[in-house]
């Protein structure tokens, strides 16, 4: 795992889905970083899913560690490797019929700041069912480019 993985988990493990911040609210769009025993039992399941309906690694890789879950819907992972890297790619997996890949992070600490910046510049908003809406997909898209520039663009991975 990378360095940032084990100072987040060092730091607290994982984040209360009910912190709220002055500016931000982390239970709706990001959900929470799940502490580690759930981020275990994910993991697992996860891997009972894969071998049953036998995905191919580029579906579900075992390298993956699920840092955040929202509600089983979709994951964001960590990759695992075996020597110790300062940072990790965090990937988007929706978990749908075909486990669609959404906009990767090129880090936890990018991640944090790309969702930071959209909630602030009021790209992110809450509706009155409490769900996260974007207001900009352009503007969104560009704060994402802003933070991980090396990532390719979101409608190549939607394709």
């Amino acid at each position: 795992m990378s360095e940032e993985f084990y100072i987040l988990y060092q730091w607290h493990n994982g984040l209360d889905i009910s912190v709220i911040t002055d500016d931000l609210r982390f239970d709706s769009y990001i959900r929470f970083f799940s502490p580690l025993n759930i981020c275990l039992e994910d993991y697992h399941f996860l891997m009972k899913l894969k071998w049953d309906c036998d995905f191919d690694d580029e579906k579900l890789n075992p390298k993956w560690f699920p840092i955040i879950s929202n509600n089983g819907e979709s994951y964001f992972f960590t990759k695992g490797a075996t020597d110790q890297t300062s940072s990790s790619e965090l990937i988007y997996l929706w978990a749908s019929e075909d486990w669609s890949f959404g906009p990767n992070y090129e880090s936890i600490e990018s991640f944090v700041k790309s969702i930071y910046e959209c909630y602030i510049t009021g790209v992110y908003d809450i509706d009155d069912n409490e769900e996260v809406i974007c207001t900009n997909e352009k503007l969104e898209e560009e704060i994402h480019r802003k933070y991980n520039p090396n990532q390719p663009s979101w409608e190549l991975k939607f394709e």
